[in-house]
């Protein structure tokens, strides 16, 4: 899913490998909403309030577990702080040692890109309550075409 400068959504199935890319395997399907008129006033600093705008704003409320001022502008700093302040408390919790319940369910994308040299490693490295690799790994007994 992919919400696009408040005034578009993309909600959809869209796997970019080659069992969709060759078109006999496997379907994708996406549906893209857009209001004409309901976008953004050119320099009024109000989003849009039609459809699209409620549906992302019950994403806000489902993935964070509220809603606050600052989701109306989510290119904010203090939005952005807001998100990612909430999903390292989550984070904190899930992979505590004592059950916590959960006002949301949001949490920190399993990947840190180092932003000086670009590295890109797993953190934490395994799935948790499991022993699983975030990174996962080939399969010994299938083949590339399926775990790819």
């Amino acid at each position: 899913m992919r919400s696009l400068a408040l005034e578009y959504i993309l909600v959809g199935s869209a796997n970019i490998n080659s069992r969709s890319l060759e078109g006999f395997k496997d379907t994708e399907l996406a549906v893209g909403c857009w209001q004409p008129g309901h976008m953004r006033a050119s320099g009024s600093g109000y989003p849009p309030q039609g459809g699209v705008h409620c549906f992302r704003m019950q994403l806000w409320a489902e993935h964070m577990g509220r809603i606050e001022p600052c989701f109306f502008q989510p290119e904010s700093l203090e939005c952005v702080r807001q998100v990612r302040s909430t999903a390292q408390k989550n984070q904190k919790r899930f992979f505590g040692s004592s059950n916590h319940d959960m006002e949301s369910h949001l949490t920190l994308y399993p990947y840190v890109v180092d932003t000086v040299s670009g590295q890109v490693t797993a953190n934490p490295t395994t799935i948790p309550d499991s022993r699983a690799s975030v990174r996962g790994r080939r399969s010994a007994m299938l083949p590339d075409v399926i775990t790819a």
